[in-house]
């Protein structure tokens, strides 16, 4: 029975998309191994064996298992101390099943600049491959919640039979230095696809089969930049197949949830106020000014809150005494009128991606009741789909599914739309 509860509790970090600040235990800051060129000196070896016990495997497909998890993770309100602790568990019981790599490779910057970015390729042991995921990370704010220093959720697709690839994106990993672009999705995007090209050079050192067939996953600010992803890689026509887009609860139009923001007079993440204004004129070089859009203690704390890159994202949100954007941000952040706050305006509209309509199969998650991205996002994208009447596109729509349940918070609900993905997969 014993045995039994240590395999459940190993289950219950593989759902958890918030923040954490554990290390992985096998990667160390000196591990990271160049994709471009493959640096072969550096890469571990990798022993194909068929373990008898897939346990984990088995619990995961089972739908009951996952209803347990959310319980869990409920109760104990997604502490940091706790899904800690089930992480080091998660590693201790993988390890044998999944080899994991830090990475550095190039990506292109406004299409022409190089940039060395960071991320982790979590690979199976069985050589035979399903397919390969693109797995686009959360919201985070301490750079040790970045994937390639830490053990993540996504990293139970790789039991399945998937490479998993998963960027730092760009501010975090081994560009810690620079600030992180927040919900820019174009260079966020970028890094995946770039990791996705330099990544096959490693699957075919290590003799994988595999066919260029992806899937593309991502939740919370994962699944715009996973949205953003499918549209670079369909606009220019690179040679893959998107079989399917998993997107749960993405913030895909980030001008509307301003917006509804300022006529609420609420946001769910406080902390994405000052990501979103100094992320929007850090990628459109627009050179705001802090003291322009925020307001005390928030501005003073800034550079240690936010810049410092030391705080978990639940860290910060104890910070915050209210939520009310008004508390947060300055009277002529909230006017569009004002020429600074225009220059933004016109930044989140350019990140804004409601008006795609992926050509792919596609799944978009959002729980009604989500507390941290309105479901205005959802709501915008599918209103916009279902609005296109024109022959070209009729049957791109009828292969895209919006499911929006009453599925509790942004964390709860991020349990639902995990399980019903690795069921499918």
């Amino acid at each position: 029975m014993k045995r039994n509860n240590n395999i459940l509790v190993v289950v219950f970090v593989f759902l958890f998309f918030s923040t954490t600040i554990i290390k992985a235990s096998t990667l160390q800051s000196d591990d990271y191994i160049s994709l471009h060129p493959l640096d072969t000196n550096k890469l571990p070896e990798i022993i194909e064996k068929h373990p008898k016990n897939n346990t984990i495997k088995r619990m995961l497909n089972k739908p009951s298992m996952w209803k347990h998890i959310k319980h869990y993770l409920n109760r104990n309100h997604f502490s940091d101390k706790s899904i800690g602790k089930l992480f080091k568990l998660l590693e201790r019981n993988t390890k044998k099943q999944i080899v994991k790599i830090r990475c550095t490779y190039p990506t292109s910057i406004n299409g022409n600049d190089t940039l060395w970015v960071s991320g982790k390729i979590i690979l199976p042991i069985n050589r035979t491959l399903k397919g390969i995921i693109l797995a686009n990370h959360y919201t985070i704010t301490s750079n040790q919640e970045a994937p390639s220093n830490t053990t993540n959720f996504e990293e139970v697709f790789a039991l399945k039979g998937y490479a998993v690839l998963m960027p730092d994106y760009i501010g975090y990993g081994t560009t810690a230095s620079l600030a992180h672009p927040y919900l820019h999705w174009q260079s966020s995007a970028q890094t995946t696809i770039d990791l996705l090209l330099h990544a096959t050079q490693l699957l075919d050192y290590y003799e994988y089969q595999y066919q260029n067939n992806l899937i593309i996953f991502g939740y919370s600010q994962g699944a715009a930049v996973a949205l953003g992803v499918t549209k670079l890689l369909e606009q220019n026509s690179l040679p893959y197949t998107i079989d399917q887009l998993y997107a749960g609860a993405g913030p895909y139009d980030v001008a509307g949830t301003y917006d509804y923001s300022v006529q609420v007079d609420s946001i769910g993440i406080p902390t994405a106020i000052p990501m979103i204004v100094m992320g929007m004129s850090e990628a459109y070089g627009l050179g705001l000014k802090k003291q322009d859009f925020l307001q005390e203690p928030l501005l003073s704390n800034f550079d240690n809150w936010i810049t410092s890159k030391t705080y978990t994202l639940n860290e910060i949100q104890s910070f915050f005494s209210s939520n009310r954007l008004s508390d947060l941000m300055t009277p002529q952040a909230l006017d569009k009128t004002c020429p600074e706050t225009a220059k933004l305006y016109k930044a989140m509209l350019n990140s804004s991606l409601i008006d795609y309509v992926p050509k792919c199969p596609a799944y978009f998650f959002h729980s009604i009741e989500d507390d941290m991205v309105p479901i205005i996002n959802t709501r915008h994208l599918q209103q916009h789909i279902h609005s296109i009447t024109d022959t070209t596109t009729i049957h791109e729509q009828s292969k895209i599914e919006f499911h929006t349940p009453s599925a509790g918070s942004h964390m709860s609900a991020c349990i639902d739309f995990v399980s019903q993905v690795y069921i499918k997969l």
